[in-house]
């Protein structure tokens, strides 16, 4: 049986709603049909290290390796 439902799932980040320590908020976004909803992870990350293209953060840490898996 085939569908015509769309699917797509994507993590952002606000970089203009920084903290004072220079950290952003992690959002995922779920889209249905052109229908999305926006929900953060509760996680934040250093606005440096996110990467926009790839949705995911950037370095080798420990706690950088932890949040990817966590996202994943």
């Amino acid at each position: 049986m085939r569908s015509n439902k769309t699917f797509g799932i994507s993590f952002f980040v606000k970089k203009y709603q920084k903290d004072k320590n220079n950290q952003v908020s992690i959002y995922v976004r779920i889209s249905v049909d052109a229908k999305r909803l926006d929900m953060s992870m509760q996680r934040k990350i250093a606005s440096d290290r996110w990467d926009d293209v790839r949705g995911m953060t950037r370095g080798s840490k420990e706690e950088i390796k932890r949040l990817n898996n966590y996202l994943d």
